[in-house]
């Protein structure tokens, strides 16, 4: 059997991540994980407030170093390290006063398609978004999509909706996140 972790952060690319690659290295390698998915934060908002390193594509390629790094750590353990992304398009970012608020996991993006695209995920609608995932071979997932004060996507425009999310300092109801993944025919990520 293959063990994945499929949502993870690196500290230093993801404000809400507490946790080191070489760190997180040592740890996946002692629960004998075969590898990972970096999935850190990807908005407009930490782009251009928390990174601010110069241009667009400086911001993705520094938000692209934990992807890196943690690949390079996770090498002497034999651990996979897969790109993907948690990306908060501006229709449903949390850095707008209302709601809807939604964040989905993109699993398949590479590096090239982010630096010849650097910001263009971010303007995106569901619809077109899922379209683009599905042109490119990519998975579209919700991330916690029963989280207090996330609202549920519509499943039409999904792949998949992650039906358990272990942060501890979050609301997730895995248990609705488990039944919408079911009902809908979804990948559980």
């Amino acid at each position: 059997m293959y063990k994945l972790e499929m949502h993870l952060h690196t500290l230093g690319c993801s404000p809400c991540a507490r946790t080191d690659e070489k760190t997180i290295a040592e740890l996946y390698a002692a629960k004998n994980y075969n590898g990972i998915v970096c999935t850190n934060h990807f908005n407009r908002y930490l782009c251009d407030e928390y990174y601010k390193k110069g241009s667009r594509k400086d911001n993705v390629e520094y938000w692209l170093n934990g992807y890196r790094t943690l690949k390079k750590e996770c090498t002497p353990y034999g651990i996979d390290v897969f790109l993907g992304l948690e990306l908060l398009i501006d229709s449903l970012t949390y850095y707008k006063p209302e709601p809807p608020y939604a964040e989905t996991l993109i699993y398949g993006i590479d590096e090239t398609w982010l630096l010849a695209h650097t910001y263009d995920l971010f303007g995106m609608e569901m619809p077109q978004l899922y379209d683009l995932c599905r042109e490119n071979g990519w998975i579209l997932s919700q991330a916690h999509p029963f989280r207090t004060g996330i609202n549920v996507q519509n499943p039409a425009y999904l792949e998949g909706a992650e039906a358990w999310n272990g942060n501890p300092t979050a609301t997730n109801h895995n248990d609705l996140a488990m039944n919408f993944v079911k009902a809908n025919a979804l990948l559980p990520t």
